[in-house]
C-alpha cells in the first residue's frame, strides 16, 4: 500500500519597491509516495516535552501547524544520521513544511515542545 502527497499551487512575492520584480515559485512535481501516514488535525500538547509518534522512520514529508492562539511550539527533531536539534519555534498559527524526496533521508524522531497545557497542533507524517 502507498500513500501519495502532493504540494500544488504558487508562491507570490511582491515587494512594492520600485524596481522590484515579482517573484513568481509554481509548486510542480512536489511530490511523495510512502507507505505509511499519521495524521492529526487537532492533538492537544501537554506543556513541555512531548514526543510525537513516527508512522515509519524516516519521516521524509512532514507538515505541523500550530493552533493555539497564544501558546509557542518549539520542534525539535533528529535527521537521519544526525543528531536532534531545535529546528524553529512556531509562533501561534505558524507552520512548518519538510520534504526530503532522498531514499533514506528524513526524520527519525520528533519532539513538539509547548509552552503552556492543551496547545494544539495539526499535522502530517509520511514515510
Amino acid at each position: 500500500m502507498s500513500t501519495t502527497v502532493s504540494l500544488t499551487g504558487q508562491l507570490n512575492l511582491i515587494d512594492s519597491t520600485t524596481g522590484a520584480q515579482a517573484f513568481v515559485k509554481q509548486f510542480a512535481n512536489l511530490l511523495f509516495v510512502g507507505s505509511a501516514t499519521e495524521m492529526s488535525q487537532s492533538t492537544l500538547l501537554a506543556s513541555g516535552a512531548n514526543a510525537i509518534s513516527l508512522p515509519v522512520s524516516p519521516v521524509q514529508f512532514l507538515y505541523l501547524k500550530n493552533l493555539h492562539i497564544s501558546n509557542t511550539i518549539a520542534v525539535t527533531w533528529t535527521p537521519t544520521g544526525g543528531a536532534s536539534a531545535i529546528v524553529g519555534t512556531l509562533e501561534p498559527g505558524g507552520s512548518i513544511i519538510y520534504i526530503n524526496q532522498t531514499t533514506g533521508g528524513g526524520i527519525t524522531a520528533l519532539n513538539l515542545n509547548a509552552s503552556g497545557a492543551s496547545t494544539g497542533v495539526e499535522f502530517l507524517l509520511v514515510g
